[in-house]
């Protein structure tokens, strides 16, 4: 059986975070969701259908950098094939549905409200799904062009259509993982682990003072300043934080050295200036977006890819923005590309063309 993961039209509702990274390549817990349906599942293959601005990157990334032999569009499947929809967080509810799902005989179209969760097909319908995935797929391409399907309600499933679903589910799942301290500890840190578990990877620096309030995993080369407070916080790996940090799921290559966020989704790759703050609703901070000190992001935001922000804000910005006290300007993509570069070479690297291509 071949796993496959694709993404239908709602992948605009969890803008800023799905620009860049679609949600089943967010990491959380130190794996990428689509792994924890790996795990279950135990597929003999892997392939995504991207869209073509983040296809080249992932295919990169995943391949040729991380060697991790998964497909990237690929123009046949020459297998029976799952095909799991973007929306549907690998929780245990989902994964059982899944397993069942394998069993059956046929073609099966699992759905909740019109909106199809995953499609299993054997191998004789496989070019046939293909060729609905590497377009955008609706629910009527799947039912019109897939004969003799087994249609299976899922109403009580649940699903990623905004960006506090994902991440109320994340760290639902980061709350199923099991502690385990491998990285520096320093003197005077407290962990605490009664409502949920403690990962410090290996290469990962917490220093004294800091208190650890579980589900926290702090990712490989996450550095943890003096004195912070993490509690339900996922930091993927490459990070610099300080301050006080609770309910974040954030990507890597993060430098928030002295923040107060509560509430936080991010792809990665931003850079927040001291004393930024974010409180009363969820904030999408997204990918080479930046702030100035003494920001506040009030209420639920959404902050656009390469964009700024300096001040009281609330509401969305758009890519490649400035605001400013009320003011909003263009940001010339080549200062925004230089960000990119400075906050990479805080970790010593430099950016792909793919990374820099998202800031054109």
């Amino acid at each position: 059986m071949k796993l496959v993961f694709f993404e239908d039209p709602s992948w605009r509702e969890l803008w800023p975070l799905s620009t860049v990274k679609p949600v089943f390549l967010l990491e959380v817990g130190g794996r990428r969701l689509y792994e924890y349906w790996v795990d279950a599942l135990n597929p003999e293959g892997v392939a995504f259908f991207l869209r073509p601005e983040v296809a080249g990157l992932y295919d990169w990334l995943l391949n040729i950098r991380e060697e991790r032999g998964v497909e990237v569009n690929p123009d046949a499947l020459d297998d029976d094939v799952l095909a799991v929809s973007h929306v549907v967080p690998p929780l245990p509810k989902a994964l059982e549905l899944a397993s069942k799902a394998l069993g059956w005989p046929g073609n099966v179209l699992v759905h909740k409200g019109g909106r199809v969760l995953m499609v299993k097909v054997s191998v004789s319908f496989a070019d046939t799904l293909v060729e609905i995935l590497k377009g955008e797929p609706s629910p009527e391409l799947f039912l019109n062009l897939l004969e003799a399907t087994t249609d299976i309600p899922f109403p009580d499933a649940p699903e990623f259509l905004r960006l506090e679903d994902v991440l109320r589910y994340s760290i639902e799942l980061l709350s199923r993982s099991e502690n385990r301290l491998e990285g520096g500890i320093e003197d005077g840190v407290a962990i605490d682990t009664n409502a949920g578990p403690v990962v410090i990877e290996k290469g990962a620096i917490v220093e004294s003072g800091s208190r650890l309030v579980g589900p926290v995993y702090v990712g490989p080369g996450v550095r943890v300043r003096a004195g912070t407070r993490l509690e339900a916080c996922s930091l993927a790996g490459y990070a610099i934080v300080g301050g006080c940090f609770e309910n974040c799921i954030m990507g890597p290559y993060v430098q928030a050295p002295d923040a107060r966020l509560t509430n936080v989704v991010s792809p990665g790759y931003v850079e927040l200036a001291p004393l930024t703050v974010s409180w009363g609703g969820v904030a999408g901070i997204g990918y080479v977006s930046s702030t100035s000190p003494l920001t506040s992001l009030e209420g639920a935001c959404r902050i656009g890819r390469g964009s700024e922000v300096a001040g009281r804000f609330t509401g969305d910005l758009p890519p490649l923005r400035r605001y400013r006290d009320g003011d909003i300007e263009d940001v010339d993509p080549t200062h925004a590309k230089a960000r990119l570069r400075r906050l990479l070479s805080k970790f010593n690297l430099l950016p792909s063309d793919y990374e820099l291509s998202f800031l054109d």
